[in-house]
């Protein structure tokens, strides 16, 4: 089912960018980059930090200070251009008597910004999915991320970084504990 799923979508895809290319006069010898290109799309994971993902890495633990796990490398397709943004995620919680498996931050980080996306939207993506899985007191995630569309295309500024940052719990509510945590992630 899956695979009749995404060989359909992949070929549908296909099709929209020979259309486009025809459009825009560009060459037809670009159809084998239509199929990769649409392959790569339509084959990208689309589910959420589920049971499977987290692959039973949710501890019961008597552990209430900050978790911070940072500078996590990110990649990801800018929806808006169909063009690469890159960067770094910070995610911080504080546990509620359950932890989550140090490496399943960076899964989390990697299943969401493996698919067309927006910065912000990742952001905020991110700390649901922790927030789901542990049920902490409070989740701050920040994104540091370069986009090619501002670096190659349109104003050209190379040097230009976009950060976003989602803070949910104790981390909205507590300055001191978002002040920590920004310490944490800016230090060297």
């Amino acid at each position: 089912m899956a695979n009749k799923w995404r060989h359909t979508h992949t070929h549908t895809l296909a099709h929209t960018l020979r259309l486009s290319c025809a459009c825009v006069h560009i060459n037809s010898q670009v159809e084998k980059f239509n199929l990769r290109f649409s392959y790569a799309i339509a084959t990208r994971p689309f589910y959420g930090a589920n049971k499977y993902v987290l692959n039973g890495a949710v501890f019961d633990e008597d552990h209430d200070e900050m978790v911070v796990v940072k500078d996590i490398e990110m990649f990801s397709m800018c929806e808006h251009h169909l063009v690469p943004f890159y960067g770094k995620v910070s995610i911080g919680y504080l546990p509620c008597n359950k932890i989550l498996g140090l490496s399943k931050l960076a899964r989390i980080v990697e299943i969401f910004s493996r698919r067309l996306q927006v910065q912000e939207r990742l952001t905020k993506q991110i700390a649901v999915a922790v927030t789901q899985a542990v049920q902490p007191a409070g989740v701050a995630v920040v994104v540091e991320g370069v986009h090619m569309c501002m670096v190659m295309r349109g104003v050209q500024k190379i040097n230009s970084k976009t950060v976003t940052s989602t803070m949910l719990g104790v981390f909205r509510d507590d300055p001191k504990t978002r002040e920590e945590f920004l310490n944490l992630v800016n230090s060297k």
